[in-house]
């Protein structure tokens, strides 16, 4: 046991589990092992051991007794000729030789028994010490762990009483305002101190406990060690029971240590729990006095920020004073500049008048509405910045008194809650009051600013009203220029979709004119184009005579549009009457313009016109829609002046500069004061004075009304000029067409016609050159293998002749060896013969497969060249269809021209392989037998030779023992003589005479059983011993002799082939024939009896074999010889 090992109680049973598995394990392997040895081995214990089994000596006696005893009836039935004892008779002996009783050798004594209770009483007695062992060792660590507990008790109790002096003295202060948070503190800080070396002492305890502990456990460990090895040493249990012992020892040794540390950790918790315990009643008797010194201090402060408030630096400043002074200035000035802009109006009529322009002086207006705006909300800013800074200074205040509170140990929450009910509220009264005066101000500045920006936005509204008049005008002028366009365009365009669908049956005609695969069908093409070509000629006649009816319109368009104009300026403005007249120069210009009596404009021609182009480019497919770009509101939406500005129950009149009169409403004065305004002195200078937007609007309308009756007649002399230059474009137009068309017919037929004529000559003549050159290829190609066959021919003559011209060879040869070379001779011509066929064939097929390629690709590319039209050729569908069918036809062509080279090519070259191998195989066959002969003869041969060697060295032997025989029957005829005629000089007894007999008997039995060739079996048995006793007389027959034998002669009586008899082997009949061979002489008539007895023991067929076994070596040798 090299350490402890303390373990649970599942990893014991796991150590027993593993142990009883091992022992089963070792049994099964014993078993086994006797199995395999045939059941003569004796079993031992699973240890293997002496020690175990006393009785192992006398076993192993035993054993070596049988085995000798076995050795012995193995040789004596060996050399008394067993080799004829029957199955019956090997029964009846082994049964004979089982013994009558069975009785214990040996019997056993008591020295096991003295031993097992010697080694029980050693380990009684180890036990026992170890529990003494184990009791002193408890005794000595007990005292030293009551020694340590009470030492520690008497620290405690050190500590408690130098607590309690401390807090002692926190209780006899009498005046807690002389005391400061750091006196507080640092008393906390000692008793802190103290209750850490209480917790310290508690700890060293707990160490020094475990510490005691451990130490006694080390020395369990090493003393169960110890106890461990004598155990093992005494053996008196297994030392698997001995760790098991021990491991129970150790479990109930650690059960009563955890018992001990469970014991140790409780009582440093009720340790730690009394000392905490104290340490939070001291904490709270500390903190109670800390509150009340607290309180006392935060009281005085707060008197002192309630002076500060009520101060003279918060009710008056020098920096408002200024403020507001600046204010007065800045609004001066700015008023004047907004007064210099408004007059800007005047200047605001046509021409001049634009959205741009209104909107560049609304931005000028809006600047300074802005600018006095921003003048106030700077005050306003500046006078919050000033008031915030007096906040602030109230805020720093309220600091320095957190601060101040801050340093007496307060928390947080404690003094934001003081700083919320005594000083905050403070603050906040003198804020409301401020700022009740900041929101009437900021009121007032924006009631002025929003009463600003809304007259600046109706000047704006009605100014942009005004100017939109004008540029609703203009853009309807340009409107009617391109309506003008677009009459002209729409024509354009639907006679361009009539042309187009011209031009496109045209270019049809024309890619079929020229993807015509015949003249006919050109020819029928070429008239219907010239057709086309017509038609397209009158639609520009046509588009002419149109184009000139709609430019005739254009000034009838312009003079509605100036009535329009008028009439929009009269009811933005309020006027009655509405500007229409037309000067006689403009009749007399224009005699086709039609006006009404009411004075409007007729225009009739110009709708109905305009009605049958639209049918037309419906007719055609095409749609009208306006220009997105170009189109502008009508003088109807969003320019009607706003009510506001009129007073509908008072009128007005006014002249204009070329003296006509007009009535009209009077204006709305909009500058009056509004109620909801606060009425203080800090915005009286912004005002805008009264009578102002009367006087603006009115120049205003003057303004319009003057340019109006100028503008009249020149816009309609403008368009009689605009008509006169649009007729002058449309018939160089007219012309540039005709110009353009006139060629068109000679270019087609000279372009088109007559090159694709050409082409279809070029194409037919190129496939016919391109088929007659391949077919000429094939036919070629053919020739040449018909002259490879012939080469094949003569091949295939020449190796036949070759291979007919070593018959000579192959008859002449003695050994097989050098039939063997011959026939590997033959298979290296067949290689050759066949390397030179392939070679030719390989050769020939990758010529023929290099021209065939060529080939292909001429095709190929010639079909690939063969493309429509669309993808980038000059073929017809059907000059395509008719070619490509020509050439894959071709194609074809050439495919099966290649496979029926290549099939005539491998029947040629099979049918020269077969005939080769043809050949070769005839010639083999023809001298295989021969070669099979020559190697069986070689074979007798050599059997023959091994067995005349083996027969002489046993005629040595026989003749030596022979020899032997002869000596001792010379001298057992000397000793009788001697015995019959005693002499004085040699003496021999009857006993001596015996003595020899016996001994020549055995040397004799042992001739006979040489030459097995004793008769009687009763006399073999003589040689034996008694019979054996006991189980060995059961393993001692001849087992292992009978299987070799059996052995032997099942191999002779195996015939070579299969379904033949041995009779009728072919190796009995060559064996028969040699021993014929061997002309045997006559033998005597007493050898000839010994050879029939001999042959009777074999069985019929191995009879010639006996024969040469058994017949004495004497007379073989004679035979040989």
């Amino acid at each position: 046991m090299a350490e402890t090992r303390v373990l649970p109680s599942g990893e014991v049973y796991r150590q027993m589990f593993d142990a009883q598995v091992q022992l089963s394990l070792a049994l099964h392997d014993g078993r086994s092992k006797r199995a395999a040895s045939g059941g003569f081995q004796l079993s031992c214990d699973c240890h293997g051991g002496q020690e175990a089994h006393p009785g192992g000596l006398r076993t192993r006696v035993q054993t070596e007794c049988s085995v000798w005893s076995e050795d012995t009836t193995a040789r004596a039935q060996l050399f008394s000729g067993g080799l004829a004892v029957q199955k019956n008779h090997q029964l009846m002996q082994e049964i004979s030789g089982l013994p009558d009783t069975v009785e214990a050798e040996l019997k056993g004594s008591d020295i096991i028994e003295r031993l097992k209770e010697k080694k029980r009483r050693d380990h009684t007695e180890a036990v026992v010490q170890l529990h003494r062992d184990l009791a002193v060792i408890s005794t000595k660590y007990e005292s030293c762990l009551r020694q340590q507990a009470e030492n520690t008790m008497c620290q405690l109790a050190q500590y408690d009483a130098t607590v309690e002096s401390l807090m002692r003295k926190i209780d006899s202060v009498s005046d807690l305002e002389s005391f400061s948070i750091q006196d507080h503190l640092q008393v906390w800080e000692l008793v802190s101190q103290e209750s850490a070396n209480r917790r310290e002492c508690i700890r060293k305890l707990d160490e020094n406990l475990d510490k005691y502990i451990s130490e006694r456990t080390a020395v369990i460990s090493t003393l169960l060690r110890k106890y461990t090895q004598i155990l093992k040493k005494f053996s008196y249990i297994l030392p698997c029971d001995v760790h098991r012992l021990m491991d129970s020892e150790a479990m109930m040794i650690n059960q009563a240590v955890l018992s001990n540390r469970r014991a140790v950790a409780k009582l440093t918790l009720n340790l730690m729990e009394d000392d905490l315990q104290k340490e939070a009643l001291h904490r709270l008797r500390w903190e109670d006095k800390l509150k009340d010194w607290k309180r006392i201090k935060v009281l005085a402060a707060v008197n002192r920020f309630k002076d500060f408030i009520n101060g003279p630096a918060l009710n008056d400043s020098k920096d408002i004073r200024d403020t507001l002074d600046t204010l007065h200035r800045s609004q001066a000035r700015y008023n004047t500049e907004r007064i210099t802009v408004l007059q800007a109006i005047k200047t605001m009529t046509p021409p001049n008048c634009s959205q741009s322009l209104i909107t560049v002086w609304y931005s000028n207006l809006s600047a300074v509405n802005d600018k006095i705006d921003c003048v106030h909300i700077d005050t306003m800013k500046r006078l919050q910045c000033y008031y915030e800074q007096i906040w602030q200074n109230c805020l720093d205040k309220v600091e320095c008194f957190k601060d101040e509170v801050h340093t007496y140990g307060l928390p947080v929450e404690e003094i934001q809650d003081v700083v919320d009910t005594e000083l905050l509220s403070l603050v906040g009264k003198c804020q409301k009051q401020v700022e009740e005066h900041l929101e009437v101000l900021d009121r007032a500045f924006e009631c002025l600013a929003k009463r600003a920006a809304g007259l600046s936005k109706l000047l704006f509204k009605f100014l942009r009203s005004a100017s939109l008049l004008w540029e609703v005008h203009t853009a309807g002028l340009q409107r009617r220029e391109q309506q003008l366009q677009g009459q002209v365009e729409e024509l354009l365009q639907s006679y361009k979709q009539e042309q187009l669908k011209k031009d496109t049956q045209l270019d049809i005609l024309l890619d079929k004119l020229r993807q015509e695969s015949s003249e006919d069908f050109m020819k029928v093409t070429l008239d219907k184009i010239f057709g086309i070509l017509g038609d397209l000629k009158q639609g520009y006649m046509t588009l002419h005579k149109e184009e000139i009816d709609t430019v005739e319109i254009y000034p009838a368009l312009v003079l509605e549009e100036l009535q329009i104009y008028s009439m929009a300026v009269s009811r933005f403005f309020g006027v009655k009457e509405v500007h229409c007249q037309v000067s006689e120069e403009c009749k007399t210009l224009y005699p086709s313009l039609q006006i009404d009596v009411s004075g409007k404009v007729i225009i009739k021609k110009r709708k109905q016109n305009q009605v049958q182009g639209r049918k037309r480019l419906l007719s055609a497919g095409g749609s009208v829609s306006p220009k997105d770009g170009n189109s502008v509101p009508s003088p109807e939406e969003d320019n009607d002046c706003p009510e506001v500005f009129f007073d509908s129950q008072n009128q007005d009149s006014f002249t204009s500069a070329k003296g006509n009169s007009y009535n009209a409403m009077k204006f709305v004065d909009l500058s009056t004061e509004d109620d909801q305004e606060p009425d203080i002195p800090e915005v009286e200078l912004v005002r805008y004075p009264a009578g102002l937007f009367i006087e603006l609007l009115g120049n205003v309308r003057l303004a319009f009304f003057d340019h109006l009756e100028e503008w009249y007649n020149s816009v309609l002399m403008n368009s009689f000029d605009i008509t006169s230059a649009k007729k002058v474009e449309r018939e160089a137009e007219h012309a540039l067409r005709l110009h353009l068309h006139q060629p068109r017919a000679r270019r087609i037929e000279m372009d088109i016609y007559y090159v694709r004529a050409a082409e279809l000559v070029f194409h037919r003549d190129h496939v016919d050159k391109h088929c007659k050159a391949v077919l000429q290829s094939l036919a070629n190609y053919r020739s040449e293998f018909q002259d490879l066959q012939v080469q094949h021919h003569k091949l295939t003559s020449d190796f036949r002749g070759l291979i007919y011209g070593m018959e000579d060879m192959f008859n002449l040869a003695t050994k097989s060896d050098v039939l063997v070379n011959l026939s590997s001779t033959l298979q290296s011509d067949l290689e050759k013969h066949n390397s030179a066929i392939q070679a030719s064939q390989r050769q020939f097929r990758e010529k023929l497969e290099q021209q065939l390629e060529d080939l292909r690709g001429a095709n190929a590319q010639l079909l690939k060249s063969i493309r429509l039209f669309s993808e980038g050729g000059n073929f017809s569908p059907k000059e395509t269809e008719l070619y490509q069918k020509r050439l894959e036809k071709i194609a074809k062509r050439i495919d099966s021209t290649e496979e029926g080279v290549h099939l005539d090519m491998e029947q040629t070259e099979y049918k020269c392989l077969e005939q080769a191998k043809d050949v070769i195989s005839r010639f083999e066959e023809k001298f295989f037998y021969l070669t099979v002969d020559l190697k069986f003869l070689e074979k007798i041969q050599g059997i023959l030779t091994n067995s005349q060697v083996y027969i002489k060295t046993e005629v040595t032997n026989s003749n030596t023992q022979k020899k032997k025989l002869s000596n001792l029957l010379d001298e057992l005829e000397v000793m009788a003589q001697s015995c019959s005629n005693p002499s004085p000089d040699k003496t021999v007894t009857l006993e001596e005479v015996l003595t020899f007999t016996t001994t020549l008997m055995g040397d004799l039995r042992k001739r006979c059983f040489y030459l097995d060739c004793i008769l009687d079996p009763s006399l073999a048995a003589q040689l034996l011993d008694c019979p054996l006793q006991g189980p060995f007389a059961v393993a001692a027959r001849p087992q292992s002799h009978k299987e070799e034998k059996s052995i032997m002669l099942e191999g002779l009586l195996n015939p070579s082939s299969a379904g033949i008899s041995f009779i009728d082997d072919v190796s009995v009949g060559v064996v028969k024939g040699l021993l014929r061979l061997s002309k045997p002489k006559v033998l005597p008539d007493n050898q000839s009896e010994s050879l029939d007895r001999a042959s009777t023991v074999v069985p019929g067929g191995l009879r010639h074999c006996a024969l040469m076994n058994c017949v004495p070596f004497t007379l073989l040798s004679n035979q040989c010889h």
